[in-house]
């Protein structure tokens, strides 16, 4: 019994570790594109740094259910962010979050970057979302952009 509970503390503190890291990456890449215009605060998108993009695909599964989490945050900026990062992951695990945000994120720009990182997962599977989204999205931008990567797909 001892060794299984050790195992699940242990387990258990390497998803904190997990968490504690993508928070940083989060942060820090939120705090890059920060800056002052004639005195007025904007920000940027700046990319990820590679070392943090580096640092996240060696989380793998691990990392999409905490950036999962931050797919409902109330900043467009950080759900952005967390739909680029899962994007970068790529693979069958970004369709369900991905998915969501498609069908439900309130901003037709963060739908529309969902549309275009979930095609790093087989196109065989997402491809019936996207159609989705290209006929019944109520943003005529977004069902475009949809509409648009099936195309690049079907041709290819």
């Amino acid at each position: 019994r001892s060794v299984s509970r050790e195992s699940m503390q242990s387990k258990a503190s390497q998803k904190d570790a997990v968490t504690k890291s993508i928070e940083r990456i989060i942060k820090e890449t939120l705090k890059e594109g920060e800056g002052v215009v004639n005195g007025v605060r904007v920000w940027r998108r700046v990319p990820p740094a590679k070392r943090n993009v580096e640092e996240l695909k060696r989380f793998g599964d691990d990392a999409v259910p905490v950036l999962t989490n931050h797919l409902s945050a109330e900043s467009d900026r950080e759900r952005a962010l967390a739909v680029e990062f899962l994007g970068l992951l790529g693979g069958r695990r970004i369709i369900p979050p991905l998915q969501k945000v498609i069908q439900e994120d309130t901003s037709p720009t963060i739908r529309i970057l969902a549309l275009r990182w979930i095609t790093q997962a087989p196109f065989d599977l997402v491809s019936p979302i996207i159609r989705e989204a290209a006929t019944r999205d109520l943003d005529e931008q977004v069902r475009k952009e949809a509409q648009e990567i099936l195309k690049s797909f079907t041709t290819q």
